[in-house]
């Protein structure tokens, strides 16, 4: 029974220095092949596989009390990485990235012995993935101007620096304003817009726009909505491209609502299924022909200055604030009118969210309202949170843009109407 424990124990160490060793050879691999054409190089596969191996046999005898092994280890590693890069810095060579993966290895053999092995794992794989990018990083850094780094910064104060110190409560007479949600408002049109910009900026004009449309439809269609339009004047040659998008949003809009009313009642999201995938089908096919006519591959990319600022922080501030006055004039109109009818309060609500009035709608349906009025409602906050889509294009967007996306919202109504007159909603 006891040579049984001690063949498990062995088993299991072997295994755990295979384990250590991998992780060696992996990071190995990766300098050895990124250093090919360097015959000076620090290091490849045997010496990262040594120096995990090393830190996997030092942390051994820890567990006897002989825990200064580790730490004599890791000085000796250290002493012998600086001397090596003191004469690479005579030789005129720069750089500590090689010596900092080692002892990172080192310390990952360590870990793997503690058996840490998960953590470890992961940690390989992330420094082996960095390592790797290096020429595209540089790439990308290259072509990064102070412009855009200042609009990163202040993308972080926002963000990280300003939203998680507002308060998460309302201070409204009619509680509906909530500072943390409404800077999250912000926040989001400000990345959006950031996302558009670097997908235009390192892939290409049309196929950047779409894709953020796309995206962005996950989020919200009126963000995308109230960003294209705008940009549809400050960068005219793609102004179908960029109303083809928020079609492209729209359409993705109506299958987030499926979902949505899905997950809180599978009877109304099943009912929703029909007309939802229908309104998405015209929207992405009038799309795709459009797309197809237009041909966007002939648009050349803009220059930087046409892009815009990355982040326009007036821009998102405008959006919350129209958005807060929305949310204001709908509590009003419920408070002042009663309950004259769940339509005409989805109809309002659909001009700020049309999320919100799913989610609500579908779960009073069956308990304070009927199946059929729920879906009604949420047809008709559907169709209004388009019909401010219009309008902010009609207001903000260019000639070519209101003209696209008023055709294809307006083929929408029309099958919305159809399906309603044939099901007798």
């Amino acid at each position: 029974m006891h040579v049984a424990q001690d063949n498990s124990d062995i088993l299991k160490l072997l295994m755990e220095l295979g384990l250590a060793l991998g992780i060696g050879i992996l990071i190995g691999l990766e300098r050895q092949l990124s250093q090919r054409n360097d015959r000076h190089g620090a290091g490849g596969i045997r010496t990262f596989g040594l120096v995990a191996l090393f830190g996997f046999l030092v942390t051994l005898p820890a567990e006897t009390g002989a825990a200064w092994l580790e730490v004599a280890g890791l000085f000796s590693l250290t002493a012998l990485l600086s001397i090596r890069h003191l004469f690479h810095i005579k030789e005129g060579r720069k750089g500590i990235t090689t010596e900092v993966s080692l002892l990172i290895t080192f310390v990952l053999g360590m870990l793997v012995q503690l058996e840490y092995t998960v953590f470890a794992v992961a940690v390989a794989l992330l420094m082996s993935f960095l390592l790797s990018i290096k020429p595209r990083i540089q790439i990308v850094v290259e072509q990064i101007t102070e412009k855009e780094l200042f609009a990163v910064f202040k993308f972080l104060v926002a963000g990280a620096l300003i939203l998680p110190l507002l308060p998460n409560r309302t201070i409204d007479p009619w509680s509906v304003l909530n500072p943390r949600n409404i800077w999250t408002i912000v926040v989001l049109v400000l990345s959006l817009s950031f996302l558009g910009y670097l997908l235009m900026k390192f892939w290409s004009a049309a196929h950047g726009i779409l894709l953020t449309g796309f995206l962005g439809g996950l989020v919200s269609s009126t963000v995308v909505a109230w960003l294209f339009s705008n940009k549809s004047k400050q960068d005219p040659q793609n102004s179908q491209t960029y109303a083809l998008a928020t079609l492209l949003a729209i359409s993705v809009m109506f299958l987030r609502i499926f979902v949505l009313a899905e997950i809180i009642n599978a009877r109304v999201g099943i009912q929703l299924l029909l007309p939802m995938a229908l309104l998405c089908a015209t929207g992405a096919l009038t799309a795709y022909v459009l797309l197809k006519r237009h041909t966007p591959a002939s648009v050349p990319t803009p220059k930087l200055t046409a892009l815009g600022n990355p982040f326009n922080m007036g821009d998102a501030v405008k959006f919350a604030a129209l958005f807060c006055l929305i949310l204001v004039l709908i509590e009003v109109s419920n408070a002042r009118f009663g309950t004259t009818g769940v339509y005409a309060v989805a109809a309002l609500s659909g001009l700020a969210s049309v999320d919100a009035i799913v989610v609500s709608i579908a779960s009073m349906a069956d308990h304070s309202i009927q199946i059929v009025t729920a879906l009604n409602a949420v047809m008709i906050a559907t169709l209004s949170n388009n019909l401010v889509k219009i309008i902010i294009g009609m207001m903000r967007g260019s000639p070519q843009y209101r003209r696209t996306l008023s055709f294809g919202v307006g083929l929408m109504f029309v099958v919305a109407a159809a399906w309603g007159l044939g099901v007798g909603w």
